[in-house]
């Protein structure tokens, strides 16, 4: 049995749907009676595609993952039980009972199913292909508001076809309540499996019926709760199945006009899915133009005809989508948060493009809310082009003033030791006179003002950090690793020598983790320079001399030790003797002189054992 229920209903910007209901279970078939009979106004079921060009596939804040998005069943209940009649006590998710389904092919379609529909990534399938007369069910409870009066699921039903009794063969069933849990009219849909079922495709033993979309008005319902739920049901002898999908989508429930201020024509769709229009011009395509409106006035109404001859007048107020651009924004020396200010009116309208131009050597961004970086203090004259989701635009320009940030500098010093002092090097105050200088030396060690001087308790290698601050507040810090580097102490030995003797210089000194690499020896009364670590010099004059070391390490440090030497004279051995006869004593005169000092031991050899 085939029941077409139609309702000729006008909606102010609305769209109606119609449905067939096809082999009702009994049950089914006696509340329908009973409802026409009492006549019951109620809302046929639309198995049309509702997908208006304004809000396709919008998704309702009330509805989250009403359309299985987040790839998991948050905000959906599931049920399990078994059939038939469906009875479904245990509360809960059950895998393999209750699957998210992504890009596919239904197995038992013999390829003709497609998953998920069109428009969607995932898709909820309830039951599988397992026997033993189980029963699932999904549930999905939201809050009707102005974004969600237009609920639109889509759902798909496989079935064996064992040709048992209809109160034993397995079965699909979708229902929407309210929120006292009475099923809104026209919602319920029952089906059982069975041969030549209007809609449905066989294969095999296989019944099965390809993406249906329904559309339910819940615009009486605004301000309620409402539940949309599916069940499904193998056969009661438990050796058959029967599974379906399910998906939903929130829309609001409006009608396409794209008429933006300063146009003079206005363009007005209808909703997709309809077989029919026919418009109060006369017209009956899709998609209309009115020339020159008049805002509020120049009102069009259009018949739809859906695929089931069920009809609805539409009408459509004729306002132009005004698009006010404008922002606001915040300087953080130079730093500029940018935040958007721009409206669109007009019903469903929204801003979803932004094309900002910072005046800045061609730097733009296309985000809400941007954040962009001036490099130089002055005025620019910052563009924000809005646009809605239909195309109208609006143009805004400001001039933004802009502090530029300071910009730190100094250099590492290159002396050497352990006491340092630092200094700023040029730093640039942007817009303004830089008013401070703080350091941090790295070894815990602070200090203000330029210069400044740091002594290290030992040597290393140190991060000096400097933050400048000019009178605007605003701040730059530098970082610059520095070693204090190493000074190194001369030293070296050397002992008197005498007249015509070499002087021998030994080389002490010492640095702590540097290496000397050169030795500059200078020697009185020559000018002797030697090089070499460890030096020799042979003197010809006696006298007291200088000796000069400067070392220097690797690092570039330099140290200088002098040191005295005594060159003592050599003393001049003379005596005198007068000849005598032999057995007679001689007498030996020591005549020996020295030109400093004086001699102080005297050792003769006569010749003689």
């Amino acid at each position: 049995m085939v029941v077409v229920l139609g309702n000729h209903k006008t909606l102010s910007n609305t769209p109606f749907y119609c449905a067939t209901n096809s082999k009702l279970i009994p049950s089914l078939r006696k509340i329908n009676t009973a409802a026409m009979r009492k006549n019951i106004p109620i809302f046929c079921l639309s198995i049309v595609l509702f997908s208006m060009l304004f809000f396709s596939k919008l998704k309702a804040q009330s509805c989250p993952n009403v359309d299985f998005s987040m790839g998991n069943f948050t905000n959906w209940q599931g049920r399990t039980g078994s059939c038939c009649p469906i009875n479904l006590p245990t509360i809960g998710i059950v895998g393999g009972r209750h699957t998210i389904v992504g890009a596919g092919v239904d197995p038992n379609t013999c390829g003709g199913l497609t998953l998920p529909p069109p428009g969607f990534t995932n898709v909820a399938q309830l039951g599988n292909a397992g026997t033993g007369a189980q029963a699932e069910g999904l549930s999905y409870t939201f809050l009707v508001d102005l974004q969600s009066a237009l609920f639109v699921y889509t759902y798909a039903v496989v079935m064996e076809d064992p040709g048992h009794s209809v109160a034993e063969q397995p079965r699909f069933e979708i229902q929407v309540r309210d929120q006292f849990n009475n099923i809104i009219p026209c919602t319920l849909y029952e089906i059982s499996a069975g041969g030549g079922i209007p809609g449905f495709q066989n294969c095999g033993s296989i019944q099965w019926k390809d993406w249906t979309q329904v559309g339910v008005d819940l615009t009486a319902y605004i301000g309620q709760n409402v539940t949309i739920e599916m069940r499904t049901g193998d056969c009661s002898l438990g050796g058959h199945y029967g599974y379906g999908y399910i998906v939903g989508d929130c829309q609001p429930l409006e009608i396409l006009v794209e008429y933006c201020q300063g146009d003079t024509v206005a363009s007005l769709t209808a909703p997709d899915g309809f077989s029919s229009y026919l418009w109060s011009t006369g017209e009956t395509t899709q998609t209309i133009a009115i020339n020159n409106p008049v805002p509020g006035v120049s009102n069009v109404t259009c018949e739809v005809t859906s695929v089931t001859g069920c009809t609805a007048i539409l009408t459509a107020v004729i306002n132009p989508v005004i698009v006010t651009a404008g922002f606001s924004y915040t300087d953080n020396c130079g730093l500029v948060q940018f935040t958007d200010t721009s409206s669109a009116t007009g019903t469903g309208s929204t801003i979803t493009q932004w094309a900002w131009d910072f005046d800045d050597a061609g730097a733009s961004s296309i985000i809400q809310d941007p954040t962009h970086q001036y490099n130089a203090a002055g005025t620019y004259d910052v563009q924000l082009i809005a646009t809605s989701n239909l195309g109208c635009t609006d143009t805004a320009l400001v001039a933004v003033p802009v502090t530029a940030l300071p910009t730190a500098n100094f250099t590492v010093p290159t002396n050497c030791g352990l006491t340092n002092t630092f200094s700023d090097n040029g730093s640039v105050g942007g817009s303004s006179a830089i008013t401070n200088f703080d350091w941090e030396f790295g070894d815990l060690g602070t200090g203000t003002g330029t210069p400044v001087t740091h002594t290290y308790a030992v040597s290393g290698t140190w991060d000096v950090q400097l933050v400048v601050t000019n009178a605007d507040g605003c701040t730059d810090t530098l970082v610059q690793p520095f070693t204090n580097r190493n000074f190194p102490t001369a030293d070296f030995t050397v002992a008197d020598v005498c007249q015509y003797d070499t002087a021998h210089f030994i080389d002490q000194s010492i640095v702590a983790t540097a290496n000397i690499i050169d030795w500059d020896w200078t020697v009185e009364p020559a000018t002797f320079i030697n090089n070499t670590q460890n030096p020799d010099y042979f003197y010809n004059n006696p006298g007291l001399y200088n000796v000069q070391l400067i070392i220097e390490t690797d690092e570039g440090c330099v140290d200088t030790i002098v040191h005295p030497i005594n060159i003592w004279d050599i003393p001049v051995a003379n005596y005198s003797v007068d000849d005598v006869c032999l057995g007679n004593g001689s007498t030996f005169t020591n005549n020996s002189t020295i030109a400093s000092g004086s001699i102080t031991t005297y050792t003769w050899d006569f010749g003689d054992p």
